[in-house]
């Protein structure tokens, strides 16, 4: 399982597209090769229990334009670990 543990936020100078994008890169080694071994690639959003409503826009409303671009997502799911939302679904 590859993961990208700390993707810096967005307030730290890189956006959640070029971050997603620096990711499918680095997993898919920048281009598809015939050889290449298909890796999922999940992203989950963290820290769901900090969502308030300045920011109604769901993970679905998002996810969706990335996930037609970048054909290697498979799922992404949120998560908070605070409040343990969804998280054994992540590890499953």
């Amino acid at each position: 399982m590859a993961a990208a543990n700390d993707i810096p936020s967005e307030k730290e100078g890189e956006s959640f597209n070029e971050a997603v994008s620096r990711v499918c890169c680095c997993i898919g080694g920048g281009m598809a090769a015939a050889n290449d071994v298909k890796v999922p690639v999940i992203v989950v959003g963290c820290k769901l229990d900090l969502r308030d409503e300045q920011y109604p826009m769901s993970l679905e409303q998002v996810m969706a334009p990335i996930m037609q671009h970048y054909r290697e997502i498979e799922t992404c799911i949120e998560c908070s670990a605070a409040n343990l939302v969804q998280v054994p679904e992540v590890f499953y």
